[in-house]
């Protein structure tokens, strides 16, 4: 994955699935490598860090604003081609702090627009071996269920070595 210096996202922190997948994110995961913490994308990329302005910022906040806290659960693991990743349930409330992001945004839909049905997950690996794949899964599972609060949004910039937060939105309600 080749990450360009200003890209953002904004992604739903997950920092109880820390001590569950950061040996095998660490390894496998290229977000992970550039200081990318657990979390569930909502949009990636988003607008570019140089055009972001105060007013994006300011609506950031209010859409977050707007939409209640949640609790999340990770009680097993799914597959796409070449990625293992956590499986949220409900998936609702992320599929909605998309759609909320995109109909304001419509100039930055989630992966560039390359999926037509974006599904919320927690990449655990991302192109590594099947064998490790399978390792991973196999540990993970016996660690889920793992339950959590959502109560916020966070925006990550890529500075050219690491991504970090930039701001939090805090969900309302």
């Amino acid at each position: 994955m080749t990450f360009v210096v200003g890209q953002t996202g904004v992604v739903v922190p997950v920092p109880a699935a820390d001590p569950l997948v950061s040996r095998w994110r660490d390894r496998f995961d290229p977000a992970a490598a550039s200081g990318v913490p657990p979390h569930v994308t909502i949009v990636y990329p988003f607008v570019p860090v140089d055009v972001l302005t105060a007013d994006d910022l300011a609506d950031l906040r209010a859409l977050a604003a707007a939409r209640a806290r949640f609790t999340v659960s990770f009680r097993s693991c799914a597959r796409f081609p070449g990625v293992l990743y956590l499986e949220p349930s409900p998936d609702g409330p992320f599929r909605q702090l998309t759609a909320d992001l995109v109909t304001r945004w419509p100039e930055a839909p989630p992966y560039g627009g390359v999926f037509p049905d974006v599904v919320p997950h927690l990449t655990v690996t991302d192109g590594a071996r099947e064998e490790d794949s399978r390792e991973a899964e196999q540990a993970i599972t016996a660690g889920l269920p793992l339950t959590c609060a959502v109560d916020r949004l966070e925006l990550v910039v890529f500075d050219g070595e690491r991504w970090a937060g930039q701001a939090s939105f805090p969900l309302g309600r």
